[in-house]
């Protein structure tokens, strides 16, 4: 285990998150509200990594970890993110496991009552489609008049897509205008055009405030999980 990753095992709750990005992020909010020192913040991957991983790392929880917690994104339906976030856990558990009498949360953003508590959040919510990318979008145009570049450039090229022949794939459309809506965004923080930050990086450098409260149940959430 690399040096870095064995730091974050020492610590007594570990949360699992999807990516590198998604790492950045809840560090950030986790440093905010006075949690990472006994936060260990571990990625799996994406989906369909994520049976691999979380069995590579099983065998690396310790009795000494209370709360363990899954956030991921609900893509395309938040139901089926959570359940396939449990048929995962079940699956990776061994009669041996520190984990065997675990018991899986009935609901996302809630937690199990067993030792080690187990808990598990669906990004953007729980009734929502999308991911954090979503999220931090919510972010954004809550806060649209601080990135005033960014909200007519954007407004702009939505103009533009309406001109589009009328026989396109309206929900694919709408697909490409949410990610150039918050592409739009992270472009312009520095005013710097030239490249676009990642959410992640975003929040690290304090461009999306991670305090706000559009992230008050993701907030309340490491709260409960930090009891």
């Amino acid at each position: 285990m690399i040096k870095d990753l064995k730091k974050e095992f020492e610590k007594n709750r570990l949360l699992f998150v999807e990516g590198e990005d998604d790492r950045r992020f809840f560090s950030k909010m986790s440093e905010k509200l006075e949690l990472r020192k006994s936060l260990g913040i571990i990625t799996l991957g994406g989906v369909t990594e994520w049976k691999v991983s979380l069995l590579s790392y099983i065998k690396s929880i310790r009795d000494n970890h209370n709360s363990i917690a899954f956030i991921r994104d609900a893509d395309n339906d938040p139901l089926e993110a959570f359940n396939e976030t449990r048929k995962v856990f079940l699956e990776s558990i061994s009669n041996n496991s520190p984990l065997k009498a675990s018991v899986f949360p009935e609901y996302p953003e809630s937690f199990s009552s067993s030792s080690p508590r187990i808990g598990v959040y669906i990004l953007p919510t729980k009734n929502e489609t999308g991911s954090l990318e979503d999220l931090c979008l919510q972010y954004f145009k809550k806060e649209k008049q601080k990135f005033p570049c960014a909200e007519e450039f954007f407004q702009c090229l939505k103009q533009k897509s309406k001109e589009k022949k009328t026989h396109e794939n309206k929900k694919k459309l709408q697909s490409i205008l949410l990610e150039v809506e918050l592409q739009s965004y992270l472009s312009s923080l520095e005013n710097n055009f030239s490249f676009a930050y990642t959410p992640g990086e975003a929040t690290k450098k304090g461009y999306i405030d991670c305090s706000n409260d559009i992230f008050e149940d993701l907030k309340n959430f490491l709260l409960e999980f930090a009891k």
